[in-house]
């Protein structure tokens, strides 16, 4: 040391708070990679959950119209059905034998209901159904929430569809599937271990607001009021990005049903001088395009729709605009 220059004895209070600032920076930014990272496996697992989920439901539905054909046009069980379908409608005393093709349409539904119901409402499911009568359940402890991951589980790997056998279970992980409410029923479950919801008809997703549309019906003198309101496209393409669109020439591809694209069922309800209200009530909203929904509340666990169990949310009513924006479903693919 030469002689006259002092020792430094150690790192001065400035110094040492300059390091520890840059500790924490590098902390910080360690957590926010770190939290990133694990937010975008969690969306990218739920969404793979959805996927596989979406994808063993759309062979089960494909296998159901094939076997609805066969038995519509065998047609030894018909008029058993359009029995049921009039009883729903409360049409029983009407005569539909001039609408024999809106009335296998509806009975097409009526079907479709039964094999994939979204709650434990009577509306849904007989007082019979094994998820209400299973010795398991443990009805104190169940959570209306967690209705619809519940049916969508047993309708894949419990119910026989036509003779299709059910899905194994061995297909879902227990990250995937898990007794949320401990009521004895598994459900399918996001990454974030919130049950996922399912809707069979999101009708409500497109045609969202009050406005009627009034059509005249046969009876002459009378009009009626069908709920068909203006068709929405802005909460649909939160969760369905690949909409048909509208060209402003044809009929909006989003004003015809799916299983109904000749309007027989509104034709029928017109001819005999009926109000929407029971079709509504039972199925869903004329004339609107549905496909079956499955949807997570993504990061928020909000789900931006009511609930699917709920009379207003069972046609996946949007609820919340902003709790949409970063809800996962089997269509906005986020991978």
């Amino acid at each position: 040391m030469s002689p006259g220059k002092a020792a430094r004895g150690g790192f001065t209070v400035i110094e040492l708070l300059v390091v520890i600032g840059i500790i924490l920076l590098l902390i910080s930014l360690f957590a926010v990679t770190f939290g990133n990272t694990i937010l975008t496996a969690r969306e990218r697992a739920t969404q793979g959950t959805i996927l596989k989920i979406d994808g063993l439901l759309q062979q089960r539905i494909e296998s159901f119209h094939r076997a609805v054909d066969k038995v519509l046009e065998q047609g030894t069980n018909n008029q058993r059905y359009f029995r049921q379908v009039k009883a729903d409608l409360g049409i029983s005393n009407q005569n539909t034998s001039s609408y024999v093709p809106a009335m296998k349409v509806l009975t097409r539904k009526m079907l479709f209901k039964q094999v994939f119901p979204q709650s434990f409402d009577i509306s849904e499911m007989p007082t019979t159904h094994p998820l209400l009568t299973s010795s398991a359940y443990i009805v104190a402890n169940h959570k209306k929430e967690t209705e619809s991951a519940a049916c969508l589980y047993y309708a894949l790997t419990q119910a026989q569809v036509f003779g299709m056998a059910p899905v194994s279970s061995d297909n879902f992980s227990s990250n995937e599937v898990r007794d949320t409410d401990g009521d004895g029923h598994l459900e399918f479950i996001d990454a974030w271990g919130e049950p996922l919801r399912f809707y069979r008809w999101p009708t409500g997703l497109i045609r969202n607001t009050t406005s009627g549309t009034t059509i005249s019906p046969a009876l002459p003198g009378t009009s009626l009021t069908y709920a068909n309101n203006t068709i929405d496209r802005q909460y649909a393409l939160v969760l369905i990005p690949d909409l048909p669109a509208a060209d402003g020439t044809n009929l909006d591809p989003l004003g015809v049903d799916p299983d109904d694209g000749y309007g027989r069922i509104q034709s029928m309800l017109l001819g005999l001088s009926q109000s929407d209200v029971n079709f509504r009530s039972r199925y869903h909203q004329l004339d609107t395009f549905f496909a079956p929904l499955i949807v997570s509340g993504g990061p928020g666990k909000a789900i931006g729709l009511e609930e699917p169990h709920t009379t207003n949310g069972r046609l996946g009513l949007p609820a919340s605009r902003d709790d949409l924006l970063d809800d996962i479903s089997n269509y906005n693919n986020r991978r």
